[in-house]
């Protein structure tokens, strides 16, 4: 069969059309195919980097706000004593004694196993903290809901405070003047803001006494509450 000029050119055609579709099957295709999966991966991606970067975004400003609460719960704490084991108490305490001029005749410390529970002043609410923003109220959402993770969140910085703070309650025998009892309770009232006076009796020399110490002198019998602070959270200090 001899092939005319016109059936070359259609064969050729036909060729020509089976090499671009069979081309266009097996090379064109699989490369748009893998470009496509690229690009949902880019998007996946992107996604994904987004959601990281809010995450740190988040994360550095809950730590800057924990910075923040460590500043103020140092600030506030700052005339604290540090965690002081018993030995320590006694030597700080006999040393004011000694300071005013008396004699220590006996002293007994009860060291505290737990953090004190102390009650916050009435009018304390009143008086913003410097630095401190207003704690959030719970919604009626909430509060119907009973959520208690949002309000174990809410807690204010007297709680947080509460569960570092110490204080040892200290039994004191003393004697001295009058003009020195006097001088040591203006004293422990005045100058050691983390001294807290409990209560106090005095009583004179009786004449059996007098004999023994010198005319005037005056037996004072004071409870004290030395209030130290734990400023290592993590390591909860030694309380010897």
């Amino acid at each position: 069969m001899k092939l005319t000029e016109r059936d070359k050119k259609l064969l050729l055609a036909l060729a020509y059309f089976v090499i671009i579709v069979g081309f266009g099957a097996f090379v064109f295709r699989p490369l748009i195919s893998h470009y496509m999966d690229l690009g949902d991966q880019v998007a996946i991606l992107s996604a994904q980097k987004e959601e990281m970067d809010a995450r740190i975004k988040e994360a550095k400003g809950l730590e800057q706000k924990k910075q923040e609460k460590m500043d103020l719960f140092l600030i506030s704490t700052q005339d604290l004593y540090p965690m002081l084991e018993s030995q320590e108490v006694d030597k700080e305490v006999t040393g004011i004694v000694l300071s005013c001029g008396m004699q220590a005749l006996n002293l007994s410390i009860a060291m505290p196993e737990e953090p004190v529970s102390l009650v916050p002043y009435l009018y304390a609410e009143e008086a913003e903290v410097p630095g401190e923003t207003a704690m959030p109220e719970l919604t009626e959402e909430a509060a119907e809901e009973g959520d208690e993770t949002e309000a174990e969140e809410i807690t204010t910085p007297e709680e947080e405070n509460q569960g570092y703070i110490y204080a040892p309650i200290v039994t004191l025998t003393a004697s001295g003047t009058e003009g020195q009892i006097e001088n040591l309770i203006d004293t422990l009232t005045r100058d050691y803001p983390a001294i807290r006076l409990r209560g106090y009796s005095r009583q004179i020399q009786d004449s059996r006494q007098e004999e023994e110490m010198a005319a005037g002198t005056e037996i004072l019998s004071v409870e004290l509450e030395l209030y130290m602070c734990d400023r290592n959270p993590e390591g909860q200090g030694d309380k010897g």
